[in-house]
């Protein structure tokens, strides 16, 4: 919910302005930044030089679209659900006209399975050069030219067939009109005349991904992107085009100040010159799903929501664009989009992994601080913590390989090449090497783990591997067995699984298996195994004896749908699978693949994971949202509810070896949210009471563990601020309702101490709830007791 400001020449951020909620379209002139906050349905018009904020009007229904008028006096603001398009004198700061039955719709809304963010395309309009129209498609036949002084239609184009897109060209002259139609057909139009004056089809596809054309100086050429990973170049005085195959089929397109040249974002960057018909310089290496170019100079940025939370900075002076380098957005210090937790074996630390900040925040499990966040490189992915909890070894996707972090010191003090793509971790049982999944190399690297002096042993070829989109993504599994002289990795393209031979490095053995096999696990002894099998929903069950290795069978149980993730249950010899889509948790003989019985969590949502205690042998299982609840963590019958959807966790039990013993009889549990990018810290204490602590990670706002947690009279309760603000901090009882308010007012940032005395209030459990700004920033569980006296 803000807005960030960055300098060109040093690509720093300038600063961050917090106004409304949910900012989508902006326009910006010499003077005002308007921006649209869909949410919050107003218009916050904002002083581009001091950053203040010059007036606030409200509009109709979710705000998206904004245009300036040529000489920057007026905003025309369109609104989706009420369908009309408001008029602003931006330098008066007053709302001039509502104009009515202005169209303007969703187009295309994408949501992003491995980090939960989501991003959306509405239709949009232009204001014509003299300013006296604004020129929109109805997604329907026709084309409109609204008054902008009276709201009403002048002129209306008609057989535009499907139009949800129209740019102006440079000199004004000329509209050209993007539409969903098959083939794709590109209108011209004449803006003196309101009438059509030419059109192409572009017989090689559809337009797509992007609709909004690049036009030329005088309206003649228009450059569009079109499916089959290619683009084209329309001439309307011939009604022919070019077809360009070496740009992709584009993102976003945008045109120089003069319309000379068209500009195109994807994971190619390129420039192409309207007048020789040619792509002139290309940049690869950064996918974008929006951009914008500069109104002077050679200037692009562009971004993509879904991958990166920075933008990308490009100078396009010479033919060949100059990649000038990326800055993140929002307030430091980032987690943005957790997707992997793990938990040390010592219970001293969490480390989560966070794909769209590219970093690791490692958590303090006594104080529940945060200690770190180290840079990793683009898009992090899976972790595993060492035996002895010194380091956590972790997945770069985007940079290739695999880096340790110290966990006594926080730093990166090992980064190893693996092959392309590493996603997935497991190390063998006496810590000595990890085997790495390398998703678009379809290999394994070996690595032998030393610290400082960790290096690469080999890759191993494994057939194909890829990844699932359920549960924020599940990728294709490698497992190392219980003995070490094994490792299993499922093929999932291929749907057969692969036995490696630790000694050798060498695949021995391939096995049969179902419909794309993507997560194992061992027995207790590692003489057999376990794949699920998520698209013909069965199992399949091996038996591992190197070279000798042989298939048990396939087995399907009856009701029961997309076998996902699974564990091993030590203390019955069961293997527990977790049923994505019907919510069944199903135990089978591990051995034989015979059915031993079923749990159902269908009151719940999808169940995601499933972890059991090695100590008591009971399961602690995630789900997701039910459509009250985003999600829930489950043991011994109680379902916690979790603030956000979760993605992954990591479960500790008294298995677990801490320094001195202290808290052998604990279990913990780490379960991170990638939505609001938050860590919720689930702990059963000895004593039956349940801790429940929810961490901000993209803020270092946090509420403190009462001194003491059981509370029968006088407590200190403490938190932290990231930045000052108003705060709330209130007991919350089991009914929803404010038992008590602890705070209420301004504070300004850092550690703040508070004692305070629970008189009156009955025994029970409460929720200790933070909120900073309006907004829960932490809460966490406390048990009063003796009736607070």
């Amino acid at each position: 919910d803000n807005v960030t400001v960055y300098d060109w020449s040093t690509m720093d951020m300038v600063t961050n302005i917090d106004v409304g909620v949910a900012p989508s379209g902006s326009a910006i002139n010499d003077y005002y930044a308007v921006i649209a906050w869909s949410f919050s349905d107003e218009v916050y018009i904002v002083n581009i030089h001091d950053y203040s904020v010059h007036a606030v009007i409200p509009t109709g229904e979710q705000p998206w679209v904004v245009r300036y008028s040529p000489d920057g006096d007026y905003a025309y603001v369109s609104c989706d659900i009420d369908d009309v398009c408001e008029k602003i004198d931006v330098f008066a700061g007053t709302h001039e006209l509502t104009i009515p039955n202005f169209p303007i719709f969703l187009l295309s809304f994408s949501w992003n399975s491995e980090n939960g963010r989501s991003a959306a395309y509405f239709t949009n309009f232009e204001v014509t050069s003299d300013g006296e129209h604004l020129v929109v498609g109805d997604f329907g036949d026709n084309v409109y030219f609204f008054n902008t002084t009276t709201g009403a239609i002048d002129y209306t184009v008609p057989n535009i067939t499907n139009c949800v897109a129209v740019s102006l060209s440079g000199d004004g002259s000329k509209v050209v009109t993007g539409s969903i139609v098959n083939p794709a057909v590109l209108h011209q139009i004449d803006v003196a005349t309101h009438t059509e004056t030419g059109s192409v089809t572009i017989n090689e596809g559809s337009q797509s991904m992007y609709y909004v054309p690049g036009v030329n100086p005088d309206g003649t050429k228009a450059f569009v992107g079109i499916s089959g990973n290619q683009s084209a170049i329309a001439r309307f005085p011939t009604s022919d085009y070019t077809i360009l195959t070496s740009t992709y089929t584009p993102f976003w397109i945008g045109v120089s100040p003069d319309h000379q040249t068209a500009i195109s974002g994807q994971y190619r960057f390129s420039i192409v010159d309207f007048a020789t018909e040619s792509v002139t310089g290309q940049y690869f290496g950064n996918t974008q799903s929006y951009g914008t170019v500069s109104p002077s100079g050679s200037r692009a940025v562009g971004y993509d929501p879904h991958r990166h939370e920075g933008i990308y900075f490009y100078d396009y002076t010479n033919p060949t664009p100059v990649y000038r380098g990326t800055t993140n957005a929002g307030e430091p210090p980032e987690g943005d989009a957790p997707r992997r937790v793990a938990i040390a074996p010592d219970l001293s630390k969490v480390v989560v992994t966070n794909v769209l900040s590219d970093n690791a925040t490692i958590v303090n499990l006594d104080t529940y601080a945060i200690e770190a966040i180290v840079p990793m490189g683009d898009r992090v992915q899976n972790l595993e913590i060492t035996h002895d909890s010194q380091y956590a070894v972790v997945c770069c996707f985007n940079s290739n390989t695999v880096k340790l972090i110290d966990l006594a010191t926080n730093t990166v003090v090992a980064d190893v090449y693996t092959g392309s793509r590493p996603g997935v971790i497991s190390l063998s049982p006496d810590g000595q090497y990890a085997y790495v999944g390398n998703i678009s190399s379809n290999t394994v690297s070996v690595l032998y783990l030393d610290g400082a002096a960790t290096y690469k042993v080999t890759d191993i070829a494994c057939g194909t591997i890829g990844v699932v989109w359920a549960a924020y993504g599940v990728s294709s599994d490698v497992e190392a067995s219980p003995s070490g002289d094994a490792v299993l990795v499922a093929a999932s393209f291929d749907d057969n699984v692969k036995v490696i031979d630790t000694v050798s490095n060498t695949i021995v053995a391939t096995l049969p298996a179902g419909d794309f096999p993507i997560q194992i696990d061992f027995n207790g002894t590692g003489d057999y195994a376990t794949v699920t099998n998520a698209f013909s929903d069965n199992y399949t069950v091996i038996h591992v004896d190197g070279a000798s290795s042989s298939v048990v069978g396939t087995f399907a149980v009856g009701g029961t749908d997309y076998p996902l993730r699974l564990d091993y249950n030590p203390v019955q010899d069961e293997m527990g699978i977790g049923y994505y889509s019907s919510k069944h948790l199903v135990s089978i003989d591990p051995e034989t693949g015979a059915y031993q019985g079923n749990e159902s969590y269908a009151a719940y949502g999808a169940l995601i994971q499933v972890e059991y205690d090695m100590i008591d042998g009971l399961p602690t299982v995630l789900t997701g949202s039910d459509g009250t609840t985003p999600g829930h963590l489950h043991r011994q019958g109680e379902a916690i509810p979790l603030p956000a959807g979760p993605a992954f966790f990591d479960y500790m039990g008294p298995d677990a070896v801490p320094p001195g013993g202290a808290r052998t009889a604990s279990r913990v549990a780490a379960v991170v949210m990638p939505g609001p990018d938050w860590l919720t810290i689930v702990e059963w204490l000895p004593s039956g009471v349940e801790n429940v602590v929810t961490i901000p990670l993209s803020e270092e706002t946090r509420l403190f563990v009462p001194e003491p947690n059981v509370i029968t009279g006088q407590t200190h309760l403490g938190f932290a601020l990231s930045h000052a603000g108003d705060v709330n901090l209130s007991l919350v009882d089991v009914t929803g309702r404010t038992a008590a308010t602890i705070a209420n007012g301004h504070f300004g940032a850092g550690e703040h101490r508070l004692v305070w005395q629970a008189s009156g209030l009955p025994t029970g459990m409460y929720q200790a709830v933070l909120k900073l700004g309006g907004r829960t920033a932490s809460s966490q569980k406390v048990f009063i007791t003796g009736g607070g006296n």
